[in-house]
């Protein structure tokens, strides 16, 4: 893997990293294969028909809020119950469940939430590891030889969006939607469901962080309170001088980035990130890891996308790196689910697990886990929030921009995505 830096004369250094940081050891993040050859399966039955009371609820348009589901008769918590308990009986005798986790809390669905949903329903869950488009690709070469090995994805909106989705790899989710828990939308923020993808119809957001702070990383070593002082705007790291050489970033054109760097693109404008490479001598590290540990390290100042959770970690050990900036910038704040949207595969090997899972996982329950587990903020209101950072904390009196289900941003989406692969391969050539 490497590394390039741009001086303000175009000059080109390329530096070879090998491996992480000396400081710092490796995060290894582990997955349980699926079976490299499962067996092909025929098509499963068309998907189930949800309980007619409470009906599954159309996600109204971004900004609008829907009405609450009506509270279920006890005669429909009674049929409920029974098709919840023959869902749970088919899903038992499938004994399985294969799971693509590619999003950003992988790492807690592994250690902490499916060893709860494989003690309440019995039901051996695998999951592939890697990144979305590296298990996107690896699904397609098997559908081409028959080969249906996967139930259902959780990961990021960008995946969806540019391979899963155009390759009819996944199926609407609402239909699979009975658990009443799930369908009440007046227990989720905004009183609707996050359907996370432009149709409305493919992916379901279920955690999403807000705050009051840009997610910057800083070195609170090298970086002065006039520094954060003078930083009001985006355009400030491109403009002020004193940001010259200090500034790392992950690629802003990788596929984990695609929804925030393609808001800058459109909201800040389509030359920000160019001219810091160019102007600003922008760091760019394919590895968030390592960019993170980079400015932990003072190697550079400021991380401007990215690093994210790895922050946490590098704080926890005691290194000079916070994750937020101590303020908002005049742009904006955004709200995204990030690597938190479930989505339900075609042709799953295991459709009744398949089912059982996506519904399980949108529950109180399930989402109390994960809050406890990443400090993330579930979309669900009902939840206790003990667990969610503070800088995580959604805000009613803020208005959120919303890159991944909002019209303004979705539908500008391809073109900022093509004209951020126009400066990749720029970047490579070493002419940003």
């Amino acid at each position: 893997m490497f590394i390039r830096r741009f001086s303000r004369g175009g000059g080109v250094k390329r530096m070879l990293a090998a491996g992480a940081l000396a400081l710092l050891l490796p995060l290894v993040l582990a997955a349980c294969g699926a079976d490299p050859t499962p067996t092909p399966t025929s098509p499963p039955p068309p998907p189930p028909t949800a309980t007619p009371v409470p009906a599954a609820t159309t996600a109204p348009e971004p900004g609008v809020t829907a009405a609450p589901a009506n509270t279920p008769t006890p005669d429909a918590m009674e049929q409920f119950k029974a098709e919840w308990d023959d869902l749970i009986a088919r899903a038992q005798a499938e004994g399985e469940l294969s799971l693509v986790l590619a999003g950003n809390t992988s790492r807690a669905l592994r250690t902490a939430v499916i060893p709860l949903f494989e003690e309440n329903f019995g039901i051996a869950v695998t999951s592939q590891g890697g990144t979305g488009s590296e298990n996107a690709n690896r699904m397609m070469a098997e559908r081409e030889a028959g080969i249906y090995s996967v139930d259902a994805w959780v990961t990021g909106t960008t995946t969806p969006r540019s391979l899963l989705i155009p390759n009819n790899m996944l199926v609407p989710i609402e239909p699979f939607l009975i658990h009443p828990d799930v369908l009440d939308t007046s227990k989720w923020f905004q009183g609707r469901l996050w359907l996370s993808d432009p149709d409305l119809t493919y992916t379901l957001g279920y955690s999403a962080n807000g705050g009051r702070q840009s997610s910057f990383a800083w070195n609170t070593d090298n970086v002065t309170e006039e520094d954060l002082a003078a930083t009001q705007s985006y355009w400030d790291f491109v403009e002020d001088e004193r940001w010259h050489g200090r500034l790392a970033s992950a690629e802003p054109w990788g596929t984990g980035q695609g929804n925030n760097a393609s808001w800058v693109h459109i909201e800040v404008g389509p030359d920000f990130w160019r001219r810091l490479l160019r102007e600003q001598d922008l760091v760019v590290y394919s590895d968030q890891r390592q960019a993170a540990e980079a400015v932990a390290l003072g190697k550079e100042d400021i991380c401007l996308l990215g690093c994210g959770r790895v922050v946490n970690d590098l704080t926890a050990e005691g290194l000079p790196i916070q994750r937020y900036f101590p303020h908002a910038m005049e742009e904006g704040l955004t709200i995204s689910t990030g690597g938190s949207n479930v989505m339900a595969v075609d042709q799953p090997p295991n459709p009744a697990a398949m089912q059982l899972f996506i519904n399980w996982l949108l529950t109180q329950e399930a989402q109390e886990v994960l809050e406890t587990s990443t400090g993330n903020n579930s979309l669900r209101i009902d939840t206790t929030k003990t667990g969610v950072l503070p800088e995580n904390v959604l805000y009613d009196d803020i208005a959120y921009a919303n890159p991944c289900c909002d019209p303004k941003y979705y539908t500008n989406f391809d073109t900022a995505w093509a004209e951020l692969q126009v400066l990749r391969e720029d970047w490579l050539q070493g002419n940003p």
